[in-house]
């Protein structure tokens, strides 16, 4: 009896210290490390995976960010510059202008859009006035007179013993005095034609009336002139000092004018009077 209950308390000692080293193991940092939660599982609950720590190493904690600062907005130094409006220049002519690094031309542009609203007007150009040429045609339609014009010179007479500048007037042409004025040129323009004799240039010269029309062709140009005064003078049988007054009809003058001249009357002994016709524009 005594042998069976020894046996049965070494049996128990036994469990005991079996249940004792169990207990140890299980709790024991050495041998008792949890396994680490599948990445899959951690991620359905929330929690960070963390790979195990080697033998000896300290845990460290994940990287922290750092708080955000505010940004100070920096102070200018100086402040900023005030534009200053710029005065357009005098109107002038367009080479005279200039603003700084700007155009000439945008400079004339905005002068001319600012004169839109203010009343300013550019100052125009001034076109040169073509130079005149002397007259190669004359045409009076109302007496159908359409004639070429040539220049005429004088050449010297000697009547005695007397020596005179007589004009030599083209057969088949007007006569353009060449010490005339040129069309339109502020002067005295003067042509002679022959009215019986030759092709008879100005023969119906004596049926122009106050108000006709007289027109010059020079170069290009047109100059158109109407019939302002018709005198007819006495030549032949005068003194020297009526022909020198008849001649005044054919000096320079301080307007512009033309004035034809041609002998009176057509017919026989003819040629005794000067027909003196002065149109003006």
């Amino acid at each position: 009896m005594k042998d069976r209950t020894a046996l049965l308390f070494k049996g128990v000692l036994v469990a005991a210290a079996v249940l004792s080293i169990l207990g140890f193991l299980h709790f024991s940092p050495l041998f008792s490390q949890a396994r680490p939660a599948a990445p899959e599982a951690a991620a359905h609950v929330g929690v960070a995976v963390q790979e195990p720590l080697a033998a000896g190493a300290s845990p460290t904690l994940p990287p922290t960010r750092p708080p955000a600062t505010a940004t100070s907005t920096p102070t200018p130094t100086s402040p900023p510059p005030t534009p200053t409006a710029v005065a357009l220049p005098a109107a002038g002519p367009a080479h005279a202008l200039s603003l700084g690094n700007g155009s000439v031309f945008d400079m004339v542009q905005e002068r001319e859009q600012v004169g839109r609203i203010s009343g300013w007007r550019p100052t125009p150009t001034p076109v040169p006035t073509p130079v005149s040429q002397p007259p190669a045609r004359i045409m009076a339609p109302s007496v159908g007179l359409d004639a070429p014009v040539v220049p005429m010179y004088w050449k010297k007479v000697t009547r005695g013993n007397k020596v005179s500048l007589q004009w030599t007037v083209p057969r088949n042409e007007a006569g353009w005095h060449f010490n005339s004025a040129l069309p339109g040129q502020v002067g005295n323009t003067v042509l002679s034609g022959h009215r019986n004799i030759y092709t008879e240039v100005f023969r119906d010269l004596d049926d122009l009336k106050v108000g006709d029309e007289i027109a010059l062709i020079a170069g290009q140009e047109r100059y158109v002139y109407h019939v302002d005064e018709i005198h007819v003078l006495q030549e032949a049988g005068v003194s020297e000092s009526v022909r020198r007054q008849n001649a005044q009809w054919i000096a320079p003058t301080d307007d512009v004018r033309l004035t034809l001249v041609t002998c009176w009357p057509y017919e026989a002994p003819g040629n005794t009077h000067r027909l003196i016709v002065v149109a003006r524009p």
